[in-house]
This record gives C-alpha cells, structure tokens and sequence, in this order.
C-alpha cells in the first residue's frame, strides 16, 4: 500500500474486488504457490516442508497446513506422497 500511495484498506478492497478473497487468503494463496515453486527446485529437496513454508512467510505449521489443504485438497505430506508416486511410476514408465 505504501508503494502504491493507497491506504491499507484501500489495497483490501482493491484485492477483494478484483481476487474475490480478503488480503490474508490472498497473500497466503501467493504463499502457497511460492511453496509449490520451490519444492520443485532439486535444491531444495533436503530441506523439510516447514523450513520452504517458513521461507515463504508461514509462520506456524497450522496455518500452512490448513491453507495448503484448502488450496490443494490434501495436507502437504499426502500432496508430495501422492505426487512422489506418480513421479516414480512415469520414470519407471519411460525405462520400460
């Protein structure tokens, strides 16, 4: 808001109107999405999924959990189990 020389509630509004969600579910979609990037970083696999939540502004592992699952369906460890599966059955796929 600063930057763009709006007031706080202003930019709420704006976010609203537009996004159809208040500034907090906003900034933690935007959260949740930086997470999803940076798990698929090879660099970033020994890293535990708290430590690249707590890099992309979550907190406390509750609040990450419940917007991830509202997000995607799934706890994080049920997403990247089931993703992990999926990975290692293409792979097996493209040896045969």
């Amino acid at each position: 808001a600063n930057k763009l020389d709006i007031s706080g509630n202003y930019l709420s509004q704006i976010i609203n109107e537009i996004e159809g969600v208040n500034f907090y579910t906003y900034v933690n979609n935007l959260r949740i999405q930086s997470f999803l990037i940076k798990m698929k970083l090879p660099e970033n696999k020994k890293y535990t999924l708290m430590s690249v939540a707590h890099d992309c502004g979550f907190r406390n592992k509750s609040t990450f959990n419940r917007h991830f699952k509202r997000i995607n369906g799934q706890t994080p460890s049920e997403y990247f189990n089931t993703n992990q599966e999926i990975v290692e059955r293409q792979a097996l796929s493209q040896n045969d």
